[in-house]
């Protein structure tokens, strides 16, 4: 009996009634406990408990979450999987393999919502290596800055997360994009977040590589969204960029060229070849997504100054050739044949999901895209400079191409938000005969179908 009687009083407490019935000490302690713990349940309590710290919720969301009631502490564990296999059409130097493109985990988090971190480290092949690794102090919207190693703000199609990418590989653009570096960025969102700007200031040493040069790398990126605000208008996620990077070397090999599909090497330097001084980066593009389609476009310039070591032109000075040119470009469109509305550099969530109760196709996408390379000839070409590993393509197949170009088209698949399956089709077509790191035959194109599997968590 007294016991129904506590829990009726209990309900008419949550339910906001009053309880008429008197209650002895006892019942009124229990009462009480009761309170508190139904208040916490409906996430009305704030109180912390300052031996056991602040209670949090732990939910699945593109990943584990937990987080505090209050927004004010929260961490996400997460990770992916991406199994990529590559086939040639007719024979290559190259084989025909299946590998592992990506095995990641990260973590994520804030505290006090303006104290930010991140870490994330990735397994590809049988190589393991620290990626995002920074801690972050975002002021207000149009301030923040962070430190530590993360992806330089220059290309969009680097510095979106490999999840998004619409294709198995990276265009050849990618090439001349620097990817992760260790430094310090600030970075916001003005003029009703219209313009965003980020600035940093890096090694340029790359990716988890001791720095060995006094000089640093400045990287910048302005992104206009002109029609952020109009919520209706077709333009609404219109972008426009410029970027660009400026730093100097000391004395450094660059590294050479390849395609990003097949890994086929079009433009070797010379073991003796060097990036002495300067080197800069410039470039520009735009996306704009509307409906059920999507366009991106982006354009890099590099220059690097180079050097050949032990060697004399023909005056009898050191061989240079300042403000050596490299170029590269890509264009991709996509349209969603289910229905679902495009996205540019970010997740697709089908509007019927593959595999459940009621479900249906997933979404199915289908995306192309050109893409080109061209450097500065004359340095490579030049029987005096001889930049390239050799002087150029012969009839023997041996040498290096200074340009190429590609296309690929695909279909991709997205059966659940967290999965996507992909098929892509392409030719890389080389501006002269071309001869791959192993064998012997002459070519200048190549064809190859690309499959990638994903899955996030």
């Amino acid at each position: 009996m007294r016991k129904g009687r506590l829990w009726c009083v209990a309900l008419a407490v949550a339910l906001g009634g009053t309880a008429v019935a008197e209650m002895t000490p006892e019942e009124e302690i229990r009462l009480k406990a009761l309170e508190e713990q139904m208040d916490f349940l409906r996430g009305k309590s704030e109180k912390k408990d300052d031996k056991n710290g602040m209670p949090l919720r732990v939910f699945y969301k593109d990943g584990i979450k937990l987080k505090s009631d209050d927004g004010n502490f929260d961490l996400s564990v997460g990770g992916r999987i991406i199994e990529n296999g590559r086939f040639f059409t007719e024979s290559n130097p190259n084989k025909d393999a299946f590998y592992n493109k990506e095995t990641q985990i990260e973590m994520k988090g804030k505290v006090f919502k303006q104290f930010k971190y991140e870490f994330e480290g990735t397994l590809s092949g049988t190589t393991s290596s620290m990626n995002n690794s920074f801690v972050e102090y975002e002021h207000e919207e149009w301030f923040g800055v962070k430190m530590g190693q993360f992806k330089e703000p220059f290309l969009y199609e680097e510095t979106y997360s490999t999840l998004w990418r619409d294709f198995a590989e990276k265009s050849v653009a990618t090439r001349l994009a620097p990817s992760r570096d260790i430094g310090i960025q600030v970075a916001g969102k003005v003029l009703e977040k219209k313009l965003t700007y980020e600035v940093a200031y890096f090694n340029g040493a790359g990716k988890n590589a001791a720095e060995v040069n006094d000089d640093k790398d400045w990287a910048a990126r302005l992104t206009l969204a002109p029609w952020v605000a109009e919520k209706e208008s077709a333009l609404n996620k219109a972008m426009f960029w410029v970027m660009g990077t400026w730093g100097r070397q000391d004395s450094v090999a660059p590294a050479n060229f390849s395609t990003t599909d097949t890994g086929s090497t079009f433009l070797a330097f010379n073991a003796a070849t060097l990036n002495s001084e300067d080197r800069s980066r410039l470039g520009g593009g735009s996306s704009w997504a509307y409906g059920r389609a999507k366009f991106i476009g982006e354009f890099a310039s590099m220059s690097m100054d180079l050097k050949r070591t032990g060697r004399t032109g023909p005056l009898g000075i050191d061989n240079e050739n300042q403000n050596t040119r490299f170029d590269a470009w890509y264009v991709t469109v996509g349209w969603m044949l289910t229905g679902e509305d495009a996205v540019v550099g970010g997740r697709v969530t089908p509007l019927k999901s593959f595999g459940k109760v009621g479900g249906g196709p997933g979404a199915w996408e289908l995306v192309g895209r050109l893409s080109g390379f061209n450097a500065e000839r004359e340095p490579f070409y030049n029987l005096d400079k001889q930049y390239a590993s050799s002087v150029q393509p012969t009839e023997t197949g041996t040498g290096s191409a200074t340009s190429m170009e590609a296309w690929q088209v695909g279909l991709n698949w997205t059966p659940i938000s967290n999965a996507r399956v992909m098929l892509d089709y392409g030719e890389n077509a080389f501006g002269a005969d071309y001869i791959g790191a192993v064998g012997s035959d002459v070519r200048k194109q190549e064809r190859f179908v690309m499959l990638s599997t994903q899955f996030d968590f």
